[in-house]
């Protein structure tokens, strides 16, 4: 059953279309990849749905939610973490506090008192255990106390992990999370984003240029073009597709 439903979605820039009459669904519990060259569109519609792009025309649908009738503010609370190209997070704050950070929606204390540990002792309590558990999961207990700034980059890439997951999504996007990354830490994240989803029965769309991680992680496939669908399927259906192919390799003339 389809937890996200984008149907029809056009969006543009001035004189730019970013994206033209997109439609596909993301089903409950699955992995998604979004692909495509750059400037294909995939942020795009990451920040048409979580609210930060208006879109002209077209529909997202989330749970049978309409996502492009609620304010940005609203979209954590409905169960939608997300990730970014570039990192955002505090440097000056410790991970806890940067973890802790990503469950602002479920307190009454807002995002910068959870983040410097203002507000109901009960409330509080509850964040940090649930700032913990994620951290655990993550690996990432030992540096709790550490500031952000000066940790490896790979470990910083978990930390915003962390933030979304303290959030409890549903649905978590993910803006290429493997930019900068070894390979060795490539294949960490697949295996971890895999459990993830396993374990938290979490539904993700991924947007991810290392086509090796997403082939390998991904229930199904969605390949833009100039802001426009190409190719929708399994890894292998997608990877044989011949418009898959020009877009990424060019033809032969």
């Amino acid at each position: 059953m389809a937890l996200l439903e984008v149907a029809g979605v056009t969006v543009r820039f001035g004189g730019v279309t970013a994206l033209r009459d997109l439609s596909f669904t993301v089903d409950e519990g699955s992995i998604c990849g979004l692909i495509g060259p750059n400037g294909a569109g995939k942020t795009t519609l990451f920040n048409v749905v979580s609210r930060v792009y208006d879109a002209e025309q077209g529909t997202v649908g989330f749970d049978g939610a309409d996502l492009l009738r609620r304010p940005a503010h609203a979209i954590s609370g409905l169960g939608i973490g997300r990730t970014f190209q570039n990192l955002a997070l505090w440097p000056g704050m410790t991970v806890l506090q940067n973890v802790m950070v990503g469950g602002h929606h479920r307190t009454k204390i807002g995002a910068l008192r959870a983040a410097v540990r203002w507000g109901s002792r009960r409330e509080e309590a509850e964040l940090t255990q649930a700032a913990w558990e994620a951290l655990e999961e993550l690996s990432l207990a030992d540096v709790a106390y550490h500031p952000a700034a000066g940790l490896p980059f790979g470990t910083l890439k978990r930390v915003e992990l962390a933030r979304a997951l303290v959030g409890q999504p549903r649905l978590l996007l993910l803006d290429e999370p493997a930019t900068g990354l070894t390979q060795t830490e490539v294949s960490e994240l697949a295996g971890v984003l895999a459990g993830l989803q396993e374990r938290h029965r979490l539904t993700l769309l991924l947007v991810e240029h290392h086509m090796g991680m997403v082939m390998g992680v991904s229930h199904k496939v969605v390949v833009l073009d100039f802001g426009a669908k190409i190719a929708e399927g399994t890894p292998t259906e997608v990877q044989n597709d011949a418009a898959v192919v020009e877009a990424y390799l060019g033809s032969e003339q």
